[in-house]
């Protein structure tokens, strides 16, 4: 909530807010669907400014973040980045899973 709004320009404010959130949620998601696990998470890039964003936030409604994503899909590069972002590895998703027991559960990463 936009500190000093009232009304209309509080819920304007709120609104845009929450678009930014699911912005910066896709944004990070969007590179585990592609094909080459080079690809890089703009919000994990030098470029982006991301200081308003919580890293360990949930990407999903299971309560995955960045760490369990890039841990389940093997994405060591975009981990790495994470953890110098600050991400938690030791956090929970809903179902008490570290990032560690999505990537030993996924039958795929195998390497």
């Amino acid at each position: 909530h936009a500190q000093g709004l009232h009304g209309a320009d509080a819920e304007d404010a709120a609104s845009r807010g929450a678009a930014d959130l699911e912005q910066y949620k896709h944004l990070l998601i969007a590179p585990f669907v592609q094909p080459d696990p080079n690809v890089i998470p703009l919000p994990l890039t030098k470029e982006y400014d991301a200081r308003d964003f919580d890293i360990n936030m949930a990407l999903d409604d299971l309560g995955n973040t960045t760490c369990h994503w890039a841990a389940a899909f093997a994405r060591l590069a975009i981990l790495e980045r994470a953890i110098a972002r600050g991400a938690d590895v030791h956090r929970v998703n809903h179902t008490s899973h570290s990032a560690l027991m999505r990537a030993v559960m996924m039958p795929t990463n195998y390497e």
